[in-house]
């Protein structure tokens, strides 16, 4: 259980002279007539519980107040250890930090370290829409918020907080925040963003894909494409090979016919033989882009197997994280929550609870670590098989340069007979070569276009990926939610404010006429009624005896093991009650409850208002007797 206690409270003058309060483990009340600094010195250990904001805030500028002090100390208990807080605002550097046994802390290392130090769940919450929103860090000054009420701040449930806030702080001092807000979720927001840049991304790519394919086809005579996809980019590349492989016939059939009319039988018995050779080896030309274009594409396969292993571990490891749980022991019975660390010694071979056998099985870890073996075997295999692919892409691009070179001489050797045979600039052949260049070009397109499809299709693998982490986050979330009995935990919260109202209207009859106190919480919020209306549309004095029974509530429940309230209440009475007409007997009705309580519990109250006169051996009164003016 949590536990947070003040000792003392110190505050040095500009002169050094020290004034001091020293406070007791169970009620504490401050009395004083007004003006006499009981609101300052309630304001000045608020202070020193890691205010990020100024002292002047603070003080309200009080000027005269600020000049007069130069710092202020409190000595706390946190589970039974020491820590003096510290606020200097005379110091350069220390202005905004909160010093703690000599270690200066910003507002956010402050509120780190006491929530540790008092053993409370230190969660993120969502503003607003879990999936979307950012989720920001519970501090422990809103926790404190619920600990401290302000003279002016009687009529809201935690002054100036957010609802939102304050159903995490609720959900926090009840024992299911941790289950209600699952700190796994509170990544979710990164994987909604990048699937959705993902997802935009992919959208990019097919609108522009499918435009550019559109236009590069919109006048082919193999008909228009509507969408770029592998399987119609291969088969118009097919039917483009196709045609390009026919014009390449046709050509050097042309060429034949030309030569076979020439007069010159020298020169076309050369040509022929020449025309012959160009020919097998344009044939050789074709087929080694086709082996060349098969390796490419083989390529594009392998390293998308190689990404999704690379995926596959990461999915495995992650997994592996949830595994850790698996050997934690028993250390309580479950039918009488005994502790069973003291059983007698058992074998491996037999449980350390029930003494039956245990048949032994791999465990999680092992499956895992064979899994990823598995998985390592395969990515070297791709490796492999990757790097041979490339070497056999080189040799391709190699042989195709060597056969285009040898073409090329060809040509020049049949340049010089065009003058004498002019076969060359025959117009049929200029048809054929133009239409060959254009194939050539769109070809070299569809190539392009289908690179890309393959990055868009690797996208759309990523998305897939993530889509699986957020499910698995939300399975773990849906679970842990179904596991809340809210009923349970509002009943001990809604007991203790119903018993402090029974109370102060039993020690002053009529004061309370309102009945009981409802309170509801579920994962969507919570409400508090009184009868059948909300608490907020109680008048100013029946919303502060509501809010005094909010806080014995707290304390109320701060008995039980399974709620984090750290066992202390600081109350700074309201106006309604500092009149002068109330005397002390009127008010002991309200603080009677908490004595009461105080008596069954170990915790702490301390209490500011005009006059109290409660006696007993677990209360500690402190009267302050001087009324500073401002002259």
């Amino acid at each position: 259980m949590s536990k947070l206690e003040i000792i003392a409270t110190r505050r040095v003058t500009s002169d050094g002279e020290v004034e001091s309060l020293e406070f007791i483990n169970g009620l504490n009340l401050i009395i004083g007539q007004p003006n006499t600094g009981k609101t300052v010195w309630l304001k000045m250990i608020d202070f020193c519980f890691g205010d990020g904001g100024s002292i002047e805030k603070a003080l309200g500028d009080d000027l005269i107040l600020i000049e007069k002090y130069v710092s202020v100390q409190v000595d706390v208990l946190i589970n039974e250890t020491k820590y003096t807080f510290e606020r200097n605002w005379t110091k350069k550097g220390q202005r905004s930090k909160t010093i703690v046994n000599s270690a200066g802390l910003s507002t956010e290392e402050f509120s780190e370290f006491v929530l540790d130090a008092l053993g409370i769940p230190q969660l993120k919450i969502p503003k607003g829409n879990p999936y979307i929103n950012t989720w920001n860090s519970l501090s422990f000054r809103s926790v404190f918020r619920h600990i401290y009420r302000q003279e002016r701040f009687w009529t809201e449930l935690a002054d100036k907080q957010p609802e939102a806030d304050q159903f995490a702080c609720l959900a926090l001092f009840l024992g299911f925040a941790e289950q209600l807000f699952p700190q796994e979720l509170s990544e979710i927001t990164k994987s909604y963003k990048l699937m959705s840049n993902l997802e935009s991304k992919r959208d990019q790519y097919e609108l522009i894909l499918d435009k550019i394919t559109r236009d590069l086809t919109s006048e082919d005579d193999e008909g228009e494409l509507s969408f770029a996809t592998l399987m119609e980019i291969d088969a118009l590349s097919d039917r483009y090979q196709t045609q390009l492989n026919n014009l390449l016939v046709s050509r050097e059939n042309e060429i034949k016919e030309q030569l076979n009319r020439n007069s010159n039988r020298n020169s076309t018995l050369l040509i022929s033989d020449l025309s012959n050779k160009r020919q097998e080896l344009v044939a050789r030309l074709v087929e080694a882009q086709k082996e060349l274009s098969s390796f490419i594409n083989k390529l594009s396969e392998v390293s998308e197997l190689e990404l999704r292993l690379v995926n596959e571990v990461n999915r495995l490891k992650r997994t592996g994280l949830a595994s850790i749980l698996s050997n934690l022991k028993i250390t309580h019975c479950p039918a009488c929550d005994q502790s069973v660390k003291h059983l007698k010694p058992v074998d491996d071979d037999h449980c350390f609870l029930c003494h039956q056998y245990i048949e032994h099985v791999d465990s999680y870890d092992d499956r895992l670590e064979i899994e990823i073996k598995q998985i390592n075997i395969e990515q070297k295999e791709l490796k492999n098989l990757r790097e041979d692919t490339e070497r056999a892409i080189n040799e391709g691009s190699e042989r195709v340069r060597n056969i285009e070179k040898s073409i090329r001489q060809l040509d020049q050797e049949i340049a010089p007979l065009k003058n004498s045979l002019s076969i060359f600039t025959n117009e049929q052949l200029s048809v054929i070569d133009s239409r060959r260049g254009q194939i050539v070009e769109k070809l070299e397109n569809l190539r392009r276009i289908r690179l890309n499809v393959l990055e868009k299709n690797e996208l759309s693998t990523s998305i897939g990926n993530v889509e699986k982490e957020i499910q698995r986050i939300e399975k773990l979330a849906q679970r842990k939610l179904s596991n809340i009995a809210y009923s349970n935990v509002a009943q001990d919260l809604e007991e203790g404010m119903n018993s402090y109202l029974g109370q102060i209207n039993r020690l002053s009859p009529g004061v309370w006429n309102q009945g009981r106190v409802q309170f509801s919480i579920s994962s969507k919020g919570f409400n508090f009624y009184v009868g059948d209306k909300s608490w907020l549309s109680l008048s100013a004095t029946l919303k502060a005896y509501f809010l005094l029974a909010y806080h014995f509530g707290l304390l109320h429940i701060s008995q039980f093991e399974k709620f984090y309230y750290p066992k202390i209440i600081i109350l700074d009475f309201p106006m309604q009650f500092e009149s002068e007409e109330i005397n002390s007997s009127t008010l002991n009705y309200m603080i009677e409850p908490f004595k009461a309580l105080l008596d069954k519990l170990d915790g702490q109250v301390i209490i500011a208002g005009r006059n109290f006169q409660i006696e007993g051996d677990a209360v500690n009164t402190i009267v302050l007797q001087k009324v500073y003016t401002n002259n």
